[in-house]
């Protein structure tokens, strides 16, 4: 199965994690994908849901995958993200 495969049965709005040897190839909008990954094959996919602290710098936690995005759901305390995470 390709990342294109994937990306024609999924919600364009979900968000797309990919990686290759390791290294993060891309990571946003499923709709952004490029063409060239798009024609990668996926040797593993998952969901991962993604939970931190909103102020998890300031108390010296992990970051957040995509540090610099708003969460997609937001709690008292805590933000939440989903991400289908490929490797390709």
């Amino acid at each position: 199965m390709t990342v294109g495969e994937i990306r024609e049965v999924s919600q364009p709005s979900a968000r797309a994690w990919i990686e290759k040897d390791g290294i993060v190839v891309f990571a946003d909008w499923f709709y952004k994908v490029p063409e060239d990954l798009q024609k990668a094959t996926v040797k593993e996919f998952n969901l991962y849901q993604e939970i931190r602290h909103k102020d998890w710098e300031k108390l010296g936690l992990d970051a957040p995958m995509q540090p610099e995005e708003t969460p997609d759901y937001g709690f008292s305390d805590l933000m939440m993200k989903l991400y289908y995470k490929m490797t390709i």
